[in-house]
């Protein structure tokens, strides 16, 4: 039993930190390699920034109780800070563009994903030409992933099955692009808990151009009224998945 654990969170863990979406009621997360290429790719629609580094974390040391069924390696709902570390161009006003990426980056995270950044912790850490910015942009950045880790599944076979039942009607709620396996099997997109007191489990990806937290809501109701349970569902998105991938 010990080892299945262990071996879960290790899987859990390789989506990254948990980001609480909405407040304790919701009992929804974000992996944070979900919301890195959102606010990534919104700090660089500002002209002459390059972004380097990227991470989301509690802002304050307040920590708040995790709701029921919250998976292994999720953050407690509260604030988060978002710290970047960019590259700017010289030719631009240093204090307007970083006032920018500030905007960009608190925007995002607050319209298109439903985070709540309170803080961003902006480090700048280079000036360079354009003609630079377009080397650094070329070179050395992580690719966009096109699906999320492990298994995306867009059908749901055996309705007469419980699991499958809430599958489908999950993928049926707008703004679902699958249902996502985390490798190795043990955290599958769909959990219903035998014991009938933990609430139903489900892991999703997102399409980028839904705000995440109003989908993970749309997907706890459908899960829950699947499942035929009240208690609601804990909802984890692993991944933003941009259009017409």
């Amino acid at each position: 039993m010990g080892s299945d654990l262990a071996h879960a969170v290790r899987q859990q863990l390789s989506l990254g930190r948990l980001l609480p979406l909405g407040g304790p009621a919701d009992g929804a997360w974000l992996a944070e390699r979900a919301a890195a290429p959102v606010l990534r790719g919104a700090a660089e629609r500002v002209p002459g920034v390059v972004v380097e580094e990227l991470r989301v974390a509690p802002a304050g040391d307040a920590v708040a109780a995790l709701a029921a069924g919250a998976p292994p390696s999720a953050l407690p709902p509260g604030p988060l800070r978002v710290k970047a570390v960019v590259v700017a161009d010289a030719a631009l006003p240093l204090p307007r563009t970083a006032a920018a990426v500030r905007a960009a980056l608190a925007g995002a995270a607050a319209e298109r994903l439903g985070l709540a950044v309170t803080d961003v912790d902006l480090t700048v850490r280079d000036v360079l030409t354009a003609r630079e910015l377009t080397d650094l942009r070329t070179r050395g950045r992580p690719q966009a992933t096109s699906a999320p880790p492990g298994t995306v599944s867009e059908n749901a076979e055996n309705a007469e099955n419980a699991e499958a039942r809430v599958a489908a009607a999950v993928l049926a709620v707008p703004g679902v692009r699958g249902l996502t396996d985390v490798p190795g099997g043990r955290l599958r997109a769909v959990e219903i808990p035998a014991d009938g007191r933990r609430p139903v489990r489900v892991q999703v990806a997102v399409d980028e151009a839904h705000r995440a937290l109003d989908v993970a809501r749309a997907v706890a109701r459908a899960a829950s009224a699947a499942a035929g349970r009240a208690g609601g569902a804990a909802v984890v998105v692993t991944d933003t998945v941009r259009a017409g991938r």
